[in-house]
């Protein structure tokens, strides 16, 4: 079953009239709306049939997803917190239910006022430190810049000559569009990526480095271009971080190199790359510009 257009249409333009609501903000709730075509469409749509209800679920948790990803690129959400913020829209979609004959604007700004307050509270317990971070701020957060590169770019920024790239080569974050990968498949390249928000594509998948599953002596070229790497210096920074799981990540990334395979990746990580075994692997870094910015090679010897 597909969700018809017009929910898709009206979910969209409800999302977007809310979009970069500081859920921490004392008056966020003030700014919080349904919109009269958003009403009349949860009027005309009680109980509907539950494969289409769980399509709307689903649609929606993407979609708050890739908000909240927007305006801080270092959230973090695993499976376990995507199944707790589908319960969430699932009991909006509940109190939809109950509500149904009384269902005029005000009711429904109740309703969202509450749901606003269970997605805080979910935040909360996902990524604490949103909490610290947008407490008593203004009632529009303000994103953390995360752009997507194109293939050239990114091929000059980590310092990737073509004539070397063993196969196969896997991006680890790729963008939802996957540039790199796309160009580098263009160039007759074995390479395929992944992205938590990848775009439909056969050489994406939609993953985190989390969930993704390396493999032993796999790749012949890994690449992440401030995806990865950005990550895990703003965790080793961060005094709530998640250091030792992404430590435990760069290593198994590493040994899922073949022998005189290569990671590539910006920014360095000097904190961790000072440790690795001379004996196993070869480490190079390059200064791009004059702000400071390194990218690494990291090639497995044995």
């Amino acid at each position: 079953m597909r969700i018809p257009a017009v929910f898709k249409e009206c979910i969209d333009r409800q999302m977007a009239s809310n979009r970069g609501i500081n859920l921490f903000s004392e008056d966020f709730s003030g700014s919080l709306h349904f919109s009269d075509e958003m009403i009349r469409l949860m009027h005309d749509a009680k109980n509907p049939d539950p494969e289409l209800r769980d399509e709307i679920c689903e649609y929606l948790v993407d979609k708050a997803l890739l908000e909240f990803c927007r305006v801080n690129q270092f959230y973090t959400f695993n499976k376990k917190t995507r199944r707790d913020l589908k319960l969430i829209y699932s009991g909006l979609m509940d109190a939809i239910d109950r509500k149904h004959t009384c269902l005029d604007r005000k009711v429904a700004s109740g309703l969202l006022r509450e749901h606003h307050q269970n997605l805080r509270d979910w935040l909360v317990i996902t990524n604490p430190f949103a909490q610290k971070m947008y407490e008593s701020g203004p009632e529009k957060a303000s994103p953390v810049p995360c752009s997507e590169y194109s293939g050239i770019f990114q091929l000059q920024i980590l310092s990737i000559d073509l004539n070397n790239l063993k196969e196969p080569l896997l991006d680890i974050g790729c963008g939802s569009g996957g540039n790199l990968v796309t160009y580098l498949r263009e160039q007759g390249f074995v390479a395929r990526g992944f992205d938590r928000f990848a775009e439909e594509k056969p050489y994406l998948d939609k993953n985190d480095w989390f969930g993704f599953d390396f493999g032993k002596s796999k790749w012949g070229t890994l690449v992440s271009n401030l995806a990865f790497s950005h990550h895990f210096r703003h965790h080793h920074f961060r005094e709530d971080g998640n250091y030792t799981d992404y430590a435990r990540k760069y290593i198994e990334i590493l040994d899922s190199l073949i022998p005189g395979g290569s990671f590539y990746y910006a920014p360095d990580l000097p904190f961790i790359e000072e440790f690795l075994d001379p004996a196993r692997f070869l480490k190079h870094n390059y200064a791009l510009g004059n702000q400071g910015f390194r990218s690494s090679v990291i090639k497995r010897l044995k």
